[in-house]
């Protein structure tokens, strides 16, 4: 599936072309006044393996298939306190090579939201299970990607600013694998189709994928198929293709010409006479198999 098409109902949001950037409007109320940018350290407890070590781990990973790069989960609360000096050392990459830019950020002590940054095509996706928009953390990535341009000698560019519509989550406790889930489908350039139901077989595979180090794009949920694709993957690599994978078959097709001028076939021509018969037996005594 194109970009272009993955983004379909994200752009449809697209304010008019503008010379500033614009934060989108929104439904919901603006909580923006009441919002902080968490440096995530013990929240989540209940469910632990969605921490920032998690996350970031995860992203480790997934960063790894396709040309697309991710900041700390710290990294925000880095920059607002010291700007841009404070984190020269946390960027490794030139991340204006990058496809995309994750930013996993926590806010108000107990939510992960996403925020991509499309290097491409110079918009800023803003992604809350929760459906309202965090202006914040979004202002603070436009400073830093202006002030990342300034440090490399660049122009400051313009970006626009999307609230991407992101699948409703119900519960208190899934932004984690939300987060995931979107960064996953945004680097394999699939669309944002998932439900709250499908959260708790997402934990499963997240956890599975983090287990084997391999994360891969699955048409399906069957955790018995995902389990054999990785282990496959594992052993054999991703040059072949586990769903294709078929016990070989004897070929029955009839030999062309080129294989059969290639085949040293001895021909041996029958004896018309008593004499010829027997001459044919004494000069053959020596090989393996006789004639007649």
């Amino acid at each position: 599936m194109s970009e272009s098409s993955n983004q379909q109902n994200c752009l449809s949001l697209l304010s008019q072309t503008n010379t500033e950037n614009k934060s989108p409007k929104s439904s919901t109320p603006d909580l923006s006044d009441n919002e902080t940018i968490s440096n995530e350290e013990d929240d989540l407890k209940d469910y632990s393996w969605y921490d920032s070590t998690f996350i970031e781990k995860y992203l480790d990973i997934l960063i790894k298939y396709r040309n697309v790069y991710y900041v700390s989960t710290s990294f925000l609360h880095k920059y607002v306190a010291t700007g841009v000096t404070g984190i020269r050392r946390w960027i490794k990459q030139d991340i204006f090579k990058k496809r995309y830019l994750f930013f996993p950020t926590h806010v108000n002590h107990n939510h992960w939201i996403l925020i991509a940054v499309n290097l491409r095509k110079k918009q800023i996706y803003h992604y809350n299970s929760y459906g309202y928009y965090y202006e914040r953390p979004v202002n603070a990535i436009v400073d830093f990607l202006k002030d990342w341009h300034i440090e490399k000698g660049k122009d400051p560019s313009v970006y626009e600013i999307v609230n991407c519509p992101t699948p409703a989550q119900k519960t208190s406790y899934d932004s984690g694998p939300w987060i995931l889930q979107i960064a996953k489908c945004l680097t394999f350039g699939k669309p944002i189709d998932f439900s709250q139901s499908d959260m708790q077989i997402f934990r499963q595979i997240h956890k599975m994928e983090m287990d084997f180090k391999i994360i891969r794009s699955y048409s399906s949920k069957n955790l018995l198929n995902i389990k054999k694709t990785l282990t496959y993957i594992q052993k054999f690599g991703l040059k072949q293709n586990p769903a294709k994978e078929s016990t070989k078959k004897i070929d029955k097709r009839s030999p062309n010409k080129k294989e059969m001028k290639n085949k040293k076939t001895k021909i041996t021509k029958k004896p018309d006479t008593d004499t010829e018969r027997s001459s044919h037996i004494n000069t053959n005594v020596n090989d393996d198999t006789t004639s007649i």
